[in-house]
């Protein structure tokens, strides 16, 4: 199996998203902007009325549509399709037929459980990021700001600005990598697991920020149950709330842990 390919991925989603949450900040604020010259303005200031405070009552769900127009929901679309190419190459790289077919549908059924639950989470993005503008706009509103303030306000917290991520950003790539690496992880463990698989390599290599956890166990093989008394250890850099002798195998170094436990052969398989 070419596990370079799957780091290599592991590697490079993140920036993927990146790239696209950018884009999708900078189509968004565009969105807004045409959105705020509906409302009325005297002398540049946004006026205090009965009209504008109407308009501010109907404003969540339109914003929230213009999120996922903005490019939202084509990210959501292309990390579970990623998820899914990852899934098949697991299953075309390995000698999966000596599966029995009841443990293929549950191994399918837990990760779509999986899958939903992320989908449910990228939705609650949605909201927190439109609720996030909202709110920003109705304070502007009420203190009567420019519409010069207001524009470069929500510019600012839309797109961010050299030392502060956009809105999108701060919220989906962190999250988009995690659910990424963790969703496959899982994945390729239960076919581990299926396959008796017990022993694996931690692969990866090292890169000039590599936490010392990673550093430690990069080409080193361990026993399944080897791995899982690391989630006992004293808490490291980058480790991930709710690791535990299970999730150990699906966070692994934790935040961006770009390693991957490589199947050792044993004489049962």
């Amino acid at each position: 199996m070419d596990y370079e390919r799957i780091i290599q991925e592991l590697d490079s989603l993140p920036k993927k998203i990146a790239a696209q949450n950018e884009q999708t900040e900078s189509n968004l604020f565009e969105s807004i902007l045409v959105l705020l010259s509906t409302f009325s303005y005297t002398d540049g200031d946004i006026d205090q009325s009965e009209e504008n405070f109407a308009k501010l009552a109907t404003l969540r769900s339109k914003i929230r549509e213009l999120v996922d127009s903005a490019g939202l929901s084509e990210s959501t679309t292309f990390l579970m399709e990623r998820i899914e190419f990852m899934k098949g190459f697991i299953d075309s790289s390995l000698n999966t037929r000596s599966i029995s077919k009841a443990t293929i549908e549950e191994i399918n059924d837990g990760q779509s459980s999986i899958e939903e639950t992320i989908l449910e989470s990228l939705g609650d993005v949605s909201v927190e990021i439109s609720s996030e503008i909202l709110n920003a706009f109705a304070f502007l509103l009420v203190a009567g700001a420019s519409k010069t303030l207001i524009e470069d306000s929500l510019e600012e917290l839309i797109v961010g600005n050299q030392s502060k991520l956009g809105l999108v950003s701060s919220l989906l790539n962190t999250k988009a990598d995690i659910m990424f690496s963790s969703v496959v992880r899982s994945y390729a463990m239960m076919i581990y697991t299926a396959l008796g698989y017990d022993n694996f390599r931690y692969e990866g290599g090292l890169i000039a920020d590599s936490r010392p956890f990673c550093v430690e166990r990069n080409g080193n093989t361990y026993t399944d149950y080897q791995i899982q008394a690391w989630a006992d250890l004293p808490d490291w850099r980058g480790r991930m709330p709710g690791t535990n002798a299970q999730t150990i195998f699906y966070y692994l170094g934790g935040y961006r842990c770009r390693h991957w436990l490589v199947p050792v052969k044993n004489e049962t398989n």
